[in-house]
């Protein structure tokens, strides 16, 4: 056996943190240093179809929820993972997406024309929630129409 340490029951919180260190030392491990590097934001990681798939974000166009489902739409394929559309949203950068509807986020540069309380990414037409129509119009247009 190559134990590093023991601990005696009760163990008092102090002497645990140093058994603690004492172990990270001995195994040279900096537990510290990997919880703190960051997580990459330019792609997720979704489990499809029993699978783990790598996602570069910027390929995201658009996301839609079904049930406990969530179809992710890139340019060429359509994934789809069980989990909620807040939990996508809580992963994607804010300022690149925009939850246009309950059941739709979708990426901001993606979107191609704005129609009344809808918009279009290529040919998919996409509801606009009501109440966030007029935000969702600042947010892609901002003060850049031009009109007569």
């Amino acid at each position: 056996m190559n134990a590093i340490d023991y601990l005696v029951k009760p163990i008092p919180f102090d002497r645990f943190v140093r058994a603690v260190q004492k172990a990270q030392g001995a195994l040279g491990l900096n537990i510290k240093a990997a919880a703190q590097e960051p997580a990459r934001a330019d792609q997720i990681f979704i489990k499809s179809d029993g699978q783990i798939i790598k996602i570069p974000i910027q390929e995201i166009r658009y996301a839609e929820s079904a049930k406990d489902y969530v179809f992710i739409y890139t340019e060429t394929q359509r994934y789809m993972a069980l989990l909620s559309l807040k939990q996508l949203e809580g992963n994607l950068p804010p300022e690149l997406f925009f939850r246009v509807h309950r059941s739709y986020l979708v990426a901001i540069a993606a979107i191609n024309r704005l129609e009344g309380y809808h918009l279009f990414i290529g040919e998919t037409k996409i509801p606009i929630s009501r109440s966030l129509h007029d935000d969702i119009y600042q947010r892609v247009i901002g003060g850049r129409l031009l009109e007569r």
